[in-house]
């Protein structure tokens, strides 16, 4: 995109004024103290000063005002200084001398007309011109003034006082040439404005960011920091804790350690790297101090969560009950299902029945579920019959809803109970098209399902719900269908 001058908000060059005129207030010593060798050569090297000593006198006198007024502008006198006042002689101290040097020209081409002396000031002029470009080039207002100031006394001398076509390229050199620094300044100026408009942004990125950053070298000093570090690492006089310093080397060793910083009651986990060839490294930390208290209050909305899901898997779980009352539902199939809800201890035969029952009445499928139990197995109780029905309830409605939409003619969802010295399995197969191995490590957490409309709940309260009394596991995925084991201690 081509940078344009409007790109960059007023808004935020009124914001920036202060610091960039700061900016070039600093560059302008050089060039002022620049400014005094060059009249000092221009004393010892032409005749002006024997032959015009009170233009001379008062050209020095501009110069050495310059060298005055920018000492004063960067000094601490001037914050005595209003900003009005100070935005004044921050013109004048540009503008001023530029008009010096343009009109001390003027003068000798009017003076002199073609001559060493001419041609030496012309050309210290120009010189000045060139080297306060990269000064003033981020106000283009105080560049343009200068430009104007310092260019336009000798293109009028030139076209109104030298004949012929000397005066005619004289003022023409003068005229291209302020024409082309203009242009070289303006396209400084643009891309100054652009790069701090960037730098900015990534400050404010910088900032905003919650952990700590600090870039350091390898003496440990520092080069940088966003405003987490300052306000909770950094002391007044800026000196880097004795845990940061250390880290810092380990890390200029070579090394990309992880520590834990405690400083008060604050604990961050810092970490780093080298860059720049192994000369600088840049730090960064996380504040873990309320990571505990975030923990508990994580967990108490995830067993809130659970707890209200699990209200409507029970309202599942009876509407499906409600769907069967409409067949023959006797009195003693009430009570017998009751009492997985009541009874601290029931035949697994029962509840694999009811679970395997409502499933199939709360799934749209025409599959049928097929129990597998030994005869020996009849007579195995299980602790907590309610916990290990709404468990299996969950997996063989998943098992079921792998066939919606499916054609399920040869479809088939079987639950096996295998019976241990000190546990039972449960078993639930199906012969569906399982699903993406990317949620295989997933699929017992809250809120993850492949099956659009899912809520993602059910295999997470099978593993919720059966915890207490033993484990879920899957053995199986992949396009020959699913197995999920059931482990009941």
């Amino acid at each position: 995109m081509k940078v344009s001058a409007t790109n960059i908000g007023a808004q935020f060059k009124k914001k920036m004024a202060t610091q960039v005129s700061k900016m070039i207030l600093s560059s302008m010593e050089t060039t002022a103290f620049l400014s005094l060798g060059l009249l000092a050569s221009i004393l010892f090297v032409t005749p002006l000063f024997r032959k015009a000593p009170e233009v001379t006198v008062g050209f020095a006198g501009f110069v050495l005002a310059q060298v005055v007024l920018t000492f004063v502008l960067t000094s601490d006198w001037s914050d005595r200084l209003s900003d009005k006042l100070k935005s004044i002689l921050f013109w004048a101290n540009v503008v001023l001398p530029a008009l010096a040097w343009g009109g001390f020209s003027s003068w000798v081409i009017y003076e002199f007309l073609i001559s060493w002396s001419t041609f030496y000031i012309t050309l210290l002029s120009c010189v000045v011109a060139v080297i306060s470009i990269p000064v003033v080039y981020p106000r283009l207002e105080v560049l343009s003034g200068a430009l104007v100031a310092q260019f336009l006394p000798p293109v009028v001398t030139c076209f109104l006082f030298l004949n012929g076509q000397q005066g005619m390229a004289f003022g023409l050199f003068f005229l291209a040439f302020g024409v082309l620094l203009f242009r070289v300044g303006l396209h400084q100026n643009r891309t100054f404005w652009e790069n701090l408009k960037n730098t900015n942004k990534i400050e404010a990125v910088v900032d905003a960011l919650p952990g700590a950053i600090v870039w350091l070298n390898s003496e440990n000093k520092l080069s940088g920091a966003n405003q987490t570090f300052q306000s909770n690492f950094l002391s007044e006089s800026n000196e880097l804790p004795s845990e940061i310093a250390a880290l810092s080397k380990k890390i200029f060793e070579g090394g990309t350690p992880i520590k834990e910083v405690k400083l008060g009651r604050r604990t961050s986990l810092m970490t780093g790297r080298v860059f720049n060839e192994g000369t600088e490294a840049v730090i960064m930390g996380i504040d873990v101090s309320g990571q505990d208290v975030f923990e508990d209050q994580l967990e108490k909305s995830r067993q809130q969560l659970i707890e209200n899901v699990s209200q409507f898997q029970l309202g599942t779980v009876f509407r499906a009950l409600t769907d069967e009352g409409s067949q023959n539902f006797s009195r003693e199939e009430w009570i017998e299902f009751q009492q997985i809800f009541s009874e601290e201890e029931m035949p697994v035969t029962v509840v694999v029945t009811w679970a395997k029952r409502l499933a199939q009445n709360s799934v749209a499928v025409d599959v049928e579920v097929v129990e597998t139990i030994e005869i020996d197995d009849l007579t195995l109780m299980t602790k907590r019959p309610d916990l290990l029905f709404l468990a299996l309830f969950e997996v063989l409605k998943n098992s079921l809803e792998a066939f919606q939409g499916q054609d399920t003619d040869s479809a088939k969802v079987t639950v096996n109970l295998l019976r241990h010295e000190d546990h039972f399995e449960l078993l639930v197969d199906d012969n569906g098209k399982g699903f993406d191995e990317a949620y295989e490590d997933l699929i017992f957490q809250p809120f993850i399902s492949d099956k659009e409309g899912h809520l993602g709940m059910g295999l997470s309260l099978a593993a919720e719900k059966i915890e207490t009394i033993g484990e879920v596991n899957l053995l199986r995925n992949g396009p020959d269908g699913v197995s999920v084991q059931l482990k009941v201690s």
